[in-house]
């Protein structure tokens, strides 16, 4: 006969196993991060694991203005996917909505990685900025699955120069005296800053330095 206390000790163990191999199981969604400078269009990845009792996907991304989906850039990975799933995808209102379903009901093939493909068009503003979305894995009775989700990041490369004042008042100044004021010029972008030239339209006006180079997140007087 077992003693109670062993018996306890081994119906503990065996319930550890059985949670352990669920977490382990559990499927995980997760976005690439991509980078470029304004006006390219850069790749993102859905990557897609542990997914073998998954029919359907859907992820919604809210997501900066300062970059879009490219129509019909949508492709499914062959080697993730049935050749019966089919994708959806559309770009509204800052919101990205991506769906990868199958009417047949067969599921996501067995194994880790992309299943999804898209482009984004960047913009002109310089940023990192966070993809964070929200999935929906499905089962082929539409129930939903336990899903780990982890999120990824879009980087617009490229300078941006501010300056402290838009515009300078002098006040009073007399007659044939000289008078001087100073701006300071920042980088406000995550890319070197070369200015080459400062020029005044006027011959009364004088620009020092006429040029300069700043670092990102940088400002010189």
């Amino acid at each position: 006969m077992v003693p109670l206390q062993r018996y306890v000790y081994i119906l503990c163990f065996a319930l550890s196993l059985i949670t352990a191999g669920a977490v382990h199981a559990q499927s995980t969604v997760s976005i690439t991060s991509s980078s470029g400078h304004p006006g390219d269009e850069v790749e993102m990845q859905v990557m897609l694991n542990n997914a073998q009792s998954a029919t359907a996907l859907q992820i919604i991304i809210p997501h900066s203005p300062y970059f879009s989906l490219v129509e019909g850039s949508a492709a499914l990975n062959a080697q993730r996917v049935t050749s019966s799933h089919a994708v959806s995808a559309s770009d509204y209102d800052n919101i990205l909505s991506l769906y990868v379903y199958d009417l047949s009901l067969n599921t996501f093939k067995e194994g880790a990685g992309a299943c999804l493909a898209f482009r984004l068009k960047l913009g002109k503003e310089p940023g990192t900025y966070d993809l964070k979305p929200e999935v929906v894995l499905s089962d082929p009775s539409n129930k939903a699955l336990p899903v780990t989700v982890q999120g990824g990041t879009v980087t617009i490369l490229g300078s941006k120069v501010a300056l402290s004042d838009k515009e300078i008042d002098y006040g009073s100044v007399p007659i044939r005296s000289t008078h001087s004021k100073q701006v300071s010029v920042s980088n406000t972008g995550n890319e070197m800053l070369t200015i080459s030239a400062i020029e005044s339209e006027s011959a009364l006006f004088k620009v020092s330095p006429a040029s300069m180079t700043i670092a990102d997140r940088k400002s010189v007087v």
